[in-house]
Formats: C-alpha cells, sequence, structure tokens
C-alpha cells in the first residue's frame, strides 16, 4: 500500500514541475548596443566658436588737467571715455621715478568722470604721469590716456588746457580682420616723431604675450612718424590676437600714447 501512495506523489510531482524561468538581468547590466546607427552631429565651425569683441570704439580723453599742469594737494581730474567690459575706470599717478603715488579703481558706466585725486609730496617739485585706462573683456588694455604733470609740495595750482588728441593708430590690419597664418604687416601713424620706438605686442586672450619687440619710428615730411614691421604668426586653428601698440613718454618714464585691434588669425 505505501508504494502505491510513494508512486502517486511522484507522479503528481513530475507533472506540476513549471520549466525554470530565465533570470531577470542585473540591474545596472549593459544591453548590446543598437545595430541602427545614429547620425552624428554636425561639427561646430572653428569661427562660430570664438566670440567676437568689437573693441575700435573704445576710447578714453583727459579733458583737465592738460600736458604740464601744475598741482598742489589735488588733481581735479575731468575724463571722457567709453566703459571698459568690466565697467571700471583705472586711475594711477607715478613719479618720474616710476614710483606709484596713488591707485583708485571707479565704477564706470559712460560718459565723463569728475573725480579729486589727493596726494602728498615730500619735496617739489616731482613730475609725474597721470594715467587712465579700461580693460576688455578678457583683461587686456582696451583704452588708455596719460598725461605728464608736475606735483607741488605747496603753492598754488595752475591747470593748463588739455591739449589736442595727439594720434597714435594702427592702420593696417583693420579691426577685426581675419587673417591667414605667415607674414603679418602691422603698420601705423603717430602725431609726433621721436627716436625713442614704440612697443609691439601680440596678446592672446588669455593675457599670454606671444610676440613682443620695439619698432622704430620713421620721420615723416611734416614732423608726423610712421611705423612699418613685419611679423611671422602661425596658429593650429582659429585664434583672436590682440595688437596692441604703445608709445612711451620723453620726460616720464610709462606709457604716453595706445592704440589696439583685435584680429582673427586663421590657419
Amino acid at each position: 500500500m505505501w508504494l502505491l501512495v510513494l508512486f502517486s506523489l511522484l507522479c503528481v510531482a513530475g507533472c506540476n514541475t513549471a520549466p525554470a524561468a530565465t533570470p531577470p538581468p542585473a540591474p545596472n547590466q549593459i544591453t548590446p548596443a543598437s545595430t541602427q546607427t545614429t547620425p552624428s552631429a554636425t561639427p561646430i565651425s572653428e569661427t562660430t566658436e570664438i566670440a567676437e569683441i568689437n573693441n575700435s570704439a573704445i576710447n578714453i580723453a583727459i579733458l583737465s588737467p592738460g600736458n604740464g599742469s601744475q598741482l598742489a594737494g589735488s588733481i581735479p581730474l575731468l575724463v571722457a571715455a567709453q566703459p571698459g567690459a568690466d565697467g571700471q575706470l583705472y586711475i594711477q599717478l607715478s613719479d618720474v621715478a616710476g614710483r606709484l603715488l596713488l591707485r583708485q579703481v571707479h565704477p564706470f558706466a559712460g560718459g565723463e568722470l569728475d573725480v579729486l585725486l589727493p596726494f602728498e609730496v615730500s619735496r617739489p617739485p616731482i613730475p609725474a604721469r597721470l594715467t587712465v585706462r579700461t580693460l576688455d573683456a578678457y583683461g587686456r588694455i582696451a583704452a588708455m590716456r596719460s598725461v605728464e604733470l608736475m606735483l607741488l609740495g605747496e603753492g598754488e595750482s595752475h591747470i593748463l588746457a588739455a591739449e589736442g588728441e595727439i594720434g597714435l593708430e594702427i592702420a593696417e590690419p583693420s579691426n577685426q580682420d581675419s587673417v591667414a597664418s605667415g607674414n603679418l604687416t602691422v603698420q601705423g601713424t603717430v602725431d609726433f616723431y621721436s627716436t625713442r620706438p614704440v612697443s609691439l605686442q601680440i596678446i592672446d586672450r588669455q593675457e599670454r604675450i606671444l610676440v613682443a619687440r620695439e619698432v622704430y619710428l620713421q620721420a615723416n615730411a611734416n614732423g608726423t612718424g610712421h611705423f612699418e614691421t613685419t611679423l611671422t604668426l602661425t596658429v593650429q586653428e582659429p585664434t583672436w590676437l590682440q595688437i596692441a601698440v604703445t608709445a612711451f613718454g620723453q620726460q616720464v618714464p610709462g606709457a604716453s600714447y595706445f592704440d589696439q585691434i583685435e584680429i582673427l588669425l586663421t590657419p
């Protein structure tokens, strides 16, 4: 009897056994990639990745004091300018030895700035240079002007009128030009002639100075001057570069006149 019962139980177990289920994939299992190809994205042009900055309109004029003014105790500065990229106007005063006497940074949205700059000198008179500048979006000088002054420890101020704008201009290439790698000719004009060379720099948007050279002026018959030099520049991809030219004062050290443009150098 017990054999019959055992045989019946085995039959029931065999009939109810289900096929083994396929285990589910592990939670982070990577499935095979589809054989369907996805169209590749259209590559972005190198030139569209580089924002253009038009620096040609940025300018500064020191309306007062004029060159040669004698100041005692303070400098009444009047400046007309277009704002830099950071909305600041940078002012500094340095003496004939190059020592910094004053530095101020003023929020500036454009138009005119009228400010009184106090100073103290121990032994009069001291020749000095007052410089005003703005910066571009990459921390480089966008515009700069300066005047030479005489600082007095005592006495009365004698303020001279500002002279007409003395020009220093880069004539070639033009601002925002696209220039192919190779030989690059830079030339320009100045409204004065000096035996002292101007400084020419090529600066990228990371503020790296790629080229720095002195260029001597050539005299024109009317007493003005011009400069010209040829550089060899090569890049692997389109690159925005600033060309900056600076003229220096004869009596007081420091930058006197400045001009800059930005070009796109292509391979």
